[in-house]
Protein backbone atom coordinates (compact mmCIF):
# COMPACT_ATOMS: atom_id res chain seq x y z
CA UNK A 1 0.00 0.00 0.00
CA UNK A 2 1.65 3.42 -1.23
CA UNK A 3 -0.23 6.78 -0.67
CA UNK A 4 0.84 10.04 -1.34
CA UNK A 5 1.13 13.37 0.43
CA UNK A 6 -2.77 13.27 1.57
CA UNK A 7 -2.70 9.55 2.85
CA UNK A 8 -3.58 9.51 6.13
CA UNK A 9 -5.01 6.42 7.90
CA UNK A 10 -6.64 8.20 11.20
CA UNK A 11 -9.06 5.47 13.20
CA UNK A 12 -9.92 1.91 12.43
CA UNK A 13 -7.34 -0.94 11.41
CA UNK A 14 -5.18 -1.12 8.40
CA UNK A 15 -3.19 -4.13 6.85
CA UNK A 16 -0.83 -4.94 4.10
CA UNK A 17 0.55 -7.99 3.60
CA UNK A 18 4.13 -6.28 1.72
CA UNK A 19 4.40 -2.82 3.41
CA UNK A 20 2.64 0.36 3.64
CA UNK A 21 4.12 3.72 2.97
CA UNK A 22 1.89 6.59 4.37
CA UNK A 23 2.40 10.35 4.88
CA UNK A 24 0.24 9.81 8.54
CA UNK A 25 -1.31 7.25 11.18
CA UNK A 26 -3.44 8.26 13.55
CA UNK A 27 -3.86 11.97 14.75
CA UNK A 28 -3.79 14.23 17.74
CA UNK A 29 -7.02 13.71 19.18
CA UNK A 30 -5.77 10.29 19.62
CA UNK A 31 -8.26 8.34 17.32
CA UNK A 32 -7.37 4.81 17.67
CA UNK A 33 -5.65 3.17 14.97
CA UNK A 34 -4.28 0.31 14.20
CA UNK A 35 -1.34 -0.37 11.22
CA UNK A 36 -0.57 -4.11 10.39
CA UNK A 37 2.22 -5.30 8.07
CA UNK A 38 4.05 -8.55 7.46
CA UNK A 39 1.45 -10.92 7.92
CA UNK A 40 -0.31 -13.24 5.43
CA UNK A 41 -4.03 -11.71 6.59
CA UNK A 42 -5.70 -14.46 4.36
CA UNK A 43 -3.70 -17.28 6.33
CA UNK A 44 -4.77 -15.60 9.56
CA UNK A 45 -8.35 -15.68 8.75
CA UNK A 46 -7.87 -19.74 8.16
CA UNK A 47 -6.06 -19.92 11.65
CA UNK A 48 -8.79 -18.23 13.34
CA UNK A 49 -11.10 -21.00 11.69
CA UNK A 50 -9.14 -23.83 12.20
CA UNK A 51 -8.50 -22.80 16.04
CA UNK A 52 -12.19 -21.96 16.80
CA UNK A 53 -12.66 -25.52 15.30
CA UNK A 54 -10.76 -26.92 17.49
CA UNK A 55 -11.40 -25.51 20.71
CA UNK A 56 -14.88 -26.59 19.86
CA UNK A 57 -14.31 -30.30 19.13
CA UNK A 58 -11.56 -30.52 22.71
CA UNK A 59 -14.56 -29.47 24.48
CA UNK A 60 -16.63 -32.59 22.68
CA UNK A 61 -13.91 -34.66 23.26
CA UNK A 62 -13.35 -33.72 27.11
CA UNK A 63 -16.94 -34.30 27.71
CA UNK A 64 -17.35 -37.29 25.85
CA UNK A 65 -13.96 -38.79 27.35
CA UNK A 66 -15.66 -38.59 31.02
CA UNK A 67 -18.86 -40.55 29.74
CA UNK A 68 -16.84 -43.08 28.49
CA UNK A 69 -14.67 -43.78 31.47
CA UNK A 70 -18.04 -45.06 33.36
CA UNK A 71 -19.49 -46.34 30.47
CA UNK A 72 -17.86 -48.87 27.57
CA UNK A 73 -20.62 -48.05 25.36
CA UNK A 74 -18.73 -48.96 21.46
CA UNK A 75 -20.95 -46.05 19.74
CA UNK A 76 -19.37 -43.62 22.59
CA UNK A 77 -15.92 -45.30 22.12
CA UNK A 78 -16.39 -44.13 18.28
CA UNK A 79 -17.33 -41.28 18.60
CA UNK A 80 -14.85 -40.04 21.30
CA UNK A 81 -12.03 -41.84 18.85
CA UNK A 82 -13.66 -39.96 15.62
CA UNK A 83 -13.10 -36.65 17.58
CA UNK A 84 -9.50 -36.72 18.64
CA UNK A 85 -8.87 -37.61 14.83
CA UNK A 86 -10.72 -34.75 13.80
CA UNK A 87 -9.06 -32.29 16.83
CA UNK A 88 -5.78 -33.67 15.49
CA UNK A 89 -6.30 -32.83 12.17
CA UNK A 90 -7.33 -29.03 12.88
CA UNK A 91 -4.16 -29.29 15.27
CA UNK A 92 -2.18 -29.99 12.31
CA UNK A 93 -3.54 -27.21 10.11
CA UNK A 94 -2.65 -24.89 12.52
CA UNK A 95 0.47 -25.95 12.68
CA UNK A 96 1.33 -25.56 8.50
CA UNK A 97 -0.96 -22.26 9.14
CA UNK A 98 1.10 -20.63 11.51
CA UNK A 99 4.18 -21.51 9.40
CA UNK A 100 3.20 -19.59 6.19
CA UNK A 101 1.28 -16.62 8.22
CA UNK A 102 4.32 -14.65 8.34
CA UNK A 103 6.00 -14.70 5.01
CA UNK A 104 6.76 -10.68 4.50
CA UNK A 105 9.26 -10.55 7.12
CA UNK A 106 10.86 -7.74 5.40
CA UNK A 107 7.85 -5.82 5.39
CA UNK A 108 7.92 -2.40 6.90
CA UNK A 109 6.15 0.58 7.41
CA UNK A 110 7.34 4.22 6.43
CA UNK A 111 5.68 7.13 7.56
CA UNK A 112 6.94 10.27 5.59
CA UNK A 113 4.73 12.36 7.54
CA UNK A 114 3.58 12.63 11.44
CA UNK A 115 2.44 9.50 13.26
CA UNK A 116 1.11 10.26 16.62
CA UNK A 117 0.67 8.55 20.32
CA UNK A 118 -1.86 6.09 20.85
CA UNK A 119 -0.97 4.45 17.12
CA UNK A 120 -0.81 0.44 17.25
CA UNK A 121 2.13 -0.64 14.92
CA UNK A 122 2.31 -4.30 14.05
CA UNK A 123 4.70 -5.79 11.95
CA UNK A 124 4.40 -9.57 11.60
CA UNK A 125 2.02 -9.82 14.34
CA UNK A 126 4.68 -7.90 16.85
CA UNK A 127 3.16 -4.77 18.05
CA UNK A 128 4.29 -1.54 19.06
CA UNK A 129 2.47 0.77 20.74
CA UNK A 130 3.66 5.15 19.57
CA UNK A 131 4.14 6.94 22.65
CA UNK A 132 5.55 10.07 21.32
CA UNK A 133 4.48 12.03 18.35
CA UNK A 134 7.08 10.79 15.68
CA UNK A 135 8.18 12.25 11.54
CA UNK A 136 9.99 10.98 9.18
CA UNK A 137 10.01 7.20 10.02
CA UNK A 138 9.91 3.44 9.32
CA UNK A 139 8.80 0.59 11.21
CA UNK A 140 10.75 -2.81 10.44
CA UNK A 141 11.27 -6.26 12.83
CA UNK A 142 14.57 -7.08 13.56
CA UNK A 143 14.71 -10.85 13.77
CA UNK A 144 17.75 -11.15 16.12
CA UNK A 145 15.35 -9.38 18.94
CA UNK A 146 12.10 -10.07 17.90
CA UNK A 147 11.13 -6.39 18.15
CA UNK A 148 9.69 -3.55 15.69
CA UNK A 149 12.46 -1.09 15.41
CA UNK A 150 12.02 2.60 14.19
CA UNK A 151 14.46 4.17 11.70
CA UNK A 152 14.51 7.76 11.37
CA UNK A 153 13.95 8.40 7.53
CA UNK A 154 16.32 11.66 7.48
CA UNK A 155 19.12 9.77 9.35
CA UNK A 156 19.01 7.08 6.86
CA UNK A 157 18.62 9.29 4.08
CA UNK A 158 21.63 10.69 5.01
CA UNK A 159 23.60 7.50 5.78
CA UNK A 160 22.87 6.58 2.10
CA UNK A 161 23.68 9.92 0.80
CA UNK A 162 27.61 9.87 2.65
CA UNK A 163 28.10 6.16 1.42
CA UNK A 164 27.12 7.06 -1.89
CA UNK A 165 29.77 10.03 -1.95
CA UNK A 166 32.40 7.68 -0.21
CA UNK A 167 31.46 5.33 -3.20
CA UNK A 168 31.99 7.88 -5.82
CA UNK A 169 35.28 9.21 -4.45
CA UNK A 170 36.69 5.91 -3.60
CA UNK A 171 35.60 5.54 -8.17
CA UNK A 172 36.67 8.99 -9.06
CA UNK A 173 40.73 8.30 -6.88
CA UNK A 174 40.63 4.66 -8.70
CA UNK A 175 39.83 7.12 -11.89
CA UNK A 176 43.16 8.98 -11.20
CA UNK A 177 45.75 5.86 -10.59
CA UNK A 178 44.41 4.49 -13.61
CA UNK A 179 45.40 7.86 -15.16
CA UNK A 180 48.77 7.83 -13.78
CA UNK A 181 49.77 4.19 -15.31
Amino acid sequence: LKTGEKGKIVGGHAQARNGMEIFQGGNAAGAHTELSVGENYVMHRKLEFAREKYQTIAVAVQRLEERVKTSNEPSLVAQYNRLNEEAQRYQAMMVEILSEINDCETASLTVLGTIYPGVVVEVCRVPLTINKEMKGVRFALNKDTGKVTVENLSAAKAAKEEAEKAEKAAKASAGKEKAKE
